[in-house]
């Protein structure tokens, strides 16, 4: 699966620069290296003789384990919203207003 680069931008994360290569857009390649350097920096503080890669690793536990539980959240409301529309009789879809054109 061939991803195609479109974007080469540089960020710094725990005082390192790194070069990064995404499809995905500028901000949202400077979003993420946010969230790892807040998430570093916030392991590195609560335990400040860690290393740098175990405070990586650990960051990157937490981060999976947030991902994880919104998964499992946007999961259970997918759930809610295929039982509400089976309730109300809604083809799937039209419960925000996909499916019949653009209604709003």
């Amino acid at each position: 699966m061939d991803v195609e680069v479109k974007n080469r931008i540089s960020v710094t994360i725990m005082d390192e620069e790194y070069l990064m290569k995404s499809s995905a857009g500028a901000a949202e390649i400077e979003q993420a290296a946010r969230i790892v350097d807040e998430r570093m920096r916030s392991v590195g503080e609560r335990n400040p003789r860690l290393g740098l890669t175990k405070v990586a690793v650990l960051a990157a536990v937490n981060i999976a384990d947030e991902l994880r539980r919104l998964q499992d959240r946007n999961r259970e409301l997918s759930e809610r919203v295929v039982a509400l529309e089976r309730k109300k009789g809604i083809r799937r879809g039209e419960f925000f207003g996909e499916g019949k054109g653009d209604r709003g």
